[in-house]
Parts: C-alpha cells; sequence; structure tokens
C-alpha cells in the first residue's frame, strides 16, 4: 500500500501553493485499535521554518492511539479524522488555526470490505479559506490508485 500513498502524494498538484503532504500510517494495536505514526512518507513544496517544525512535531508524535474506548483532541485533525472517518479542514475561519490543514481517512477497498489505512494530510502555513479544492483533487488521486476517502470534507 506504501507504494499507492508515495504516487497520490507525488503526483499532488500543489498548484503554486507553499506546503507539504504527509502520511499518518495506521499500525495496528487490536482488533479495533490503532497507533497512527507518522511515516517517512512525506512531500515538501518550498522552504517554510514553521512546516519544518510541524513536520518534526508529527514525526516525535508517539502518543496517537485511536479506537473506540478513546478520546482523541480535537486539535489533532489526523486523529480527529482517524476516529471519525470523516475528512476535516482547518482553515481561516477557524480562529484558533495557524496553519492551514486538510485531513482525510485513507481506505482500501478490497472485494467490497474497506480496511483503514491511514490519514492522509495536506499543511499550509498560512490557513486557506477552503481546502475543497484540494480535498477533491487528491480524492481523484486516491480513486486512481484504488483508494477510497469520504466523499465529502466536514466544516
Amino acid at each position: 500500500m506504501s507504494i499507492k500513498i508515495n504516487n497520490v502524494m507525488r503526483k499532488f498538484n500543489f498548484r503554486g501553493q507553499l506546503g507539504f503532504i504527509q502520511f499518518w500510517e495506521a499500525a495496528p494495536i487490536s482488533n479495533d485499535t490503532v497507533h497512527m505514526v507518522v511515516g517517512k512518507q512525506y512531500r515538501l513544496n518550498g522552504d517554510h521554518v514553521g512546516l519544518t517544525n510541524y513536520r518534526t512535531y508529527c514525526l516525535n508524535y508517539d502518543a496517537l492511539i485511536v479506537g473506540p474506548d478513546t478520546q482523541v483532541d480535537q486539535m489533532v485533525l489526523a486523529g480527529l479524522a482517524a476516529q471519525t472517518g470523516f475528512a476535516y479542514q482547518g482553515t481561516s475561519n477557524d480562529r484558533d488555526q495557524i496553519m492551514g490543514q486538510l485531513v482525510m481517512p485513507v481506505y482500501t477497498n478490497m472485494r467490497g470490505h474497506q480496511t483503514f489505512l491511514g490519514v492522509i494530510e495536506f499543511v499550509t502555513p498560512s490557513p486557506k479559506a477552503t481546502y475543497v479544492d484540494d480535498f477533491e483533487h487528491l480524492k481523484k488521486l486516491l480513486k486512481k490508485e484504488n483508494l477510497t476517502t469520504p466523499e465529502d470534507i466536514q466544516e
């Protein structure tokens, strides 16, 4: 599956935006609980201290356990997307948002059965008003790799 995720990230069009894209991989702990870990798969477009610092923070963040009996910090959008199965965006409409974010849960779709793989995250140094275009672009790239994500983004 890592090849498919890598293809999605390699083909992602930043459309001139400064930002980066990374994948939080779901490492199973038990039947219904996963440990979300940021792996080596990421792509940075441009040079920005805040983005580099956030990437380093994510690499060192080891407390993202997601399952039916866990409480996920609402500020950790990747964990929220993993727990709820919805895509979320952190936009300029959120007064506490420092950087912009789009997070999307990713699933395989084999023989009609979906398996949760992890969360793809797109981060920009400044929040945008909306990430709908980026969401649609990523959704198409995932579909080309026979991967799925929710049809809509949560506001």
